[in-house]
C-alpha cells in the first residue's frame, strides 16, 4: 500500500505540492498565531529537524509568526490536526514501536522563556510509564515540544503521558496524551540505515505519513465506531477497515472483489486525508472539518474508482468527441 501511495503522490502535483517542505505554507486562525500574519515556508510534514534538541519549529508554525503570549499562560493543549482524540476526551498520538522518536505538540500562550525565567515563571514536567523516554522543550512562540520514544509491539499502548505546565500563585495547567505504538517507518531502499530523525517516508522528494488500516477489534483503542472514515496527523494516516459506508457498498457484490474495493477505499480515503490535513490541520474547527468531509468521500469514492469500469470510461469518452464533432453549440460546457 505504502509503495501504491509513493507511485500516486509522485504523479499527482497538487498533492507533491502540499507535501513539499519549501512549499508547505504556516496556517493562521489558531492560538499563537497572529491572523494574518505572514506564512512563511516550513518544514515538510514529520520533518523537525535533524535531532529534534534545536528547538526547531514544528510543521506548519514559522518561527517568525508573531503571537500574544501572556505573562502567566492561561491553557495547554495538543495542538489541533496532530493527534486523534477519543471519546473519553483523551488524545491519542501513534508513536513508532521500534523507538525512533517522534514528537508531540502543545499549544500555550505561554510566554518564550517562561520555563526559564526563575522567579516569576513555571515549570514544564512530562510524566509518564516505564518504557518512554521524553524531551521537553521549553515554550517557543506559542509551541511547547516534547520529543518521545518507545520501543514494544505494533498496536501495543504504552500509556498515558502526563504534560504539566506550572503556574505561580495558579493551578498548573495539565494536559494528557494517550501514546500507542505504530509500525516503524523502514528505511528507504532496504532494510539497512535509517531515514533522518522524525521524516515519514519519502517518494520523488516528498515526506508522506504511514498509511495503516483501523479494524473493529481496535475501534476502542481510537474512540471509534463505525461512521468514523480516517484520522491523520504528521506521521500516520488511520483508515477504518470496516467503516460502514465500505461495508455497505460490498453488499451484494462479489466476494472476490473485496480485497480489491477495500484497497481502492483504502487509496481513495488516503489521499484525501492527507490533502485534508494538509490545507486545513492548523484550523480550530479541524477535527469536525475532517470528519464531515472524510464521510462525503467515504460515500462516493467507490462508485467512480471501483464501479465506472474502463468500457464506460471509453463510452464517456466517445460520446463526448462525436458530440463535439457534430458541432452541437447549444451543448452546455463539458
Amino acid at each position: 500500500m505504502d509503495e501504491a501511495i509513493r507511485g500516486l503522490i509522485s504523479r499527482n502535483r497538487q498533492i507533491a505540492r502540499l507535501l513539499d517542505p519549501g512549499r508547505i505554507k504556516a496556517g493562521a486562525g489558531r492560538p499563537g498565531a497572529a491572523p494574518g500574519a505572514g506564512a512563511a515556508p516550513t518544514a515538510a510534514a514529520g520533518d523537525d529537524g535533524d535531532d529534534g534538541d534545536d528547538g526547531d519549529d514544528p510543521p506548519g508554525v514559522s518561527a517568525s509568526e508573531e503571537f500574544t503570549p501572556n505573562d502567566v499562560p492561561t491553557y495547554l493543549r495538543v495542538r489541533a490536526g496532530r493527534s486523534q482524540q477519543g471519546r473519553e476526551g483523551l488524545d491519542h498520538k501513534m508513536i513508532p514501536s521500534g523507538g525512533r522518536p517522534a514528537y508531540v505538540y502543545f499549544e500555550t500562550d505561554a510566554p518564550n522563556g517562561y520555563t526559564e525565567r526563575g522567579e516569576g515563571g513555571g515549570s514544564l514536567d512530562v510524566d509518564h510509564p516505564d518504557g518512554i523516554e521524553s524531551t521537553p522543550h521549553a515554550p517557543f512562540n506559542g509551541i511547547i515540544k516534547v520529543k518521545v520514544a518507545a520501543k514494544g509491539d505494533d498496536y501495543a499502548t504504552s500509556g498515558g503521558m502526563t504534560v504539566t505546565l506550572t503556574r505561580p500563585g495558579d493551578e498548573p495547567l495539565t494536559c494528557v496524551v494517550q501514546l500507542h505504538l505504530g509500525p516503524d517507518v523502514p528505511p528507504e531502499g532496504g532494510d539497512s540505515g535509517r531515514e533522518k530523525e522524525g521524516r515519514g517516508r519519502k517518494g520523488d522528494g516528498v515526506s508522506a505519513p504511514r498509511f495503516t488500516w483501523v479494524t473493529r477489534d481496535e475501534w476502542g483503542t481510537w474512540g471509534w465506531d463505525g461512521a468514523t472514515v480516517s484520522s491523520a496527523d504528521d506521521e500516520y494516516v488511520r483508515v477504518n477497515r470496516n467503516c460502514t459506508h465500505l461495508e455497505e457498498f460490498k453488499k451484494g457484490r462479489k466476494s472476490a472483489d473485496a480485497e480489491r474495493i477495500d484497497a481502492r477505499f483504502g487509496l481513495c480515503v488516503y489521499l484525501a486525508s492527507v490533502a485534508l490535513h494538509r490545507s486545513a490541520r492548523d484550523d480550530e474547527r479541524y477535527e469536525d472539518i475532517h470528519g464531515r468531509a472524510m464521510t462525503a468521500v467515504a460515500m462516493s469514492c467507490l462508485s467512480s474508482s471501483h464501479d465506472l469500469t474502463d468500457e464506460d470510461v471509453a463510452g464517456i469518452v466517445r460520446a463526448s468527441m462525436e458530440r463535439g464533432a457534430g458541432g452541437d453549440e447549444a451543448a452546455p460546457a463539458g
